[in-house]
């Protein structure tokens, strides 16, 4: 069975490897969901996405994983991958996913 969420190129390595600027794709494998529900989210969040001087709509980490903690209520460490693992482990059972 196909997993609904796209494979990131950065999806098995450490969170501090993951961009500090990534797109609405890269950003959604970083929360392991899809885009639609990472756009619905990041909207009822009231994250609003960066744009390049080129362009191109970046969605910050930092404010991923602040929001991620908010949520929590855990500290987010980015050198702690079981610390941020657990983080996003929590954010999926609160949503249902």
């Amino acid at each position: 069975m196909e997993s609904l969420v796209s494979r990131s190129a950065f999806e098995d390595r450490p969170v501090r490897a993951w961009p500090q600027l990534m797109s609405a794709k890269t950003a959604a494998s970083y929360l392991d969901m899809g885009e639609d529900r990472f756009r619905r989210l990041m909207s009822r969040w009231g994250i609003t996405p960066a744009l390049t001087g080129a362009g191109d709509v970046r969605w910050s980490r930092s404010q991923l994983d602040h929001a991620i903690e908010k949520l929590t209520g855990d500290p987010h460490r980015p050198a702690d991958d079981a610390a941020a693992a657990a983080g996003l482990e929590k954010v999926r059972r609160r949503m249902g996913g």
